[in-house]
């Protein structure tokens, strides 16, 4: 019922969230529909994960899945690009660095990129942004809300709660202090740059 009515709100507010993800809304729809149902849903989905298994089902051995091979394609393989004398090479476009890209770096276990992504972020030096990095890591492995709760970060920082954005920053990173501080206000610059 949670997961239908889920699929209800974003398919209403469907430009709300556009708007939301592409910074061009302070509305927040994106938290809000979150806050509303979608850590509700979470905690369904934890506490079915957590229930005893059936008795009887124990017993039995689990069949393994068969393995579904892709079809392979061939393809004609092309020769490596010659450098041309007189062109430049044209630069591969680079995805600005956000929080989302430092959370995927962490859930795929990469966490040299995490770490880097971070120091970038935060204006640290790669040391300090990887055991920030392994701070969020640690924790998000106890309490997978962690994760969403950097995309309030965003939110805080828009609304000028400093008081629950130094939290957030706590929570998710371990900081405190002026460390905390700092960042908060290279956070700042980012998003008015």
């Amino acid at each position: 019922m949670l997961a239908e009515r889920l699929t209800e709100r974003v398919l209403e507010s469907r430009d709300e969230i556009l708007a939301d993800a592409m910074g061009m809304s302070y509305l927040s729809e994106i938290e809000t529909i979150y806050e509303q149902i979608g850590s509700r849903l979470h905690h369904v989905s934890v506490m079915l994960s957590n229930l005893p298994t059936e008795k009887g089902a124990q017993d039995e051995p689990t069949p393994e899945p068969e393995e579904v091979k892709p079809p392979t394609l061939a393809f004609p393989s092309l020769p490596a690009p010659r450098p041309v004398a007189g062109l430049l090479p044209v630069p591969t476009p680079v995805e600005p660095l956000t929080f989302k890209t430092f959370v995927l770096h962490v859930q795929a276990g990469d966490m040299v990129r995490a770490g880097i992504a971070l120091a970038e972020l935060f204006n640290f030096d790669l040391q300090r942004g990887t055991e920030c990095a392994q701070v969020f890591y640690e924790r998000s492995r106890a309490n997978p809300e962690i994760i969403f709760k950097t995309i309030r970060l965003r939110n805080e920082l828009l609304s000028g709660r400093t008081n629950r954005l130094l939290m957030l920053l706590w929570e998710c990173f371990g900081l405190q202090g002026s460390e905390s501080i700092d960042v908060m206000h290279t956070l700042r610059s980012r998003m008015a740059g």
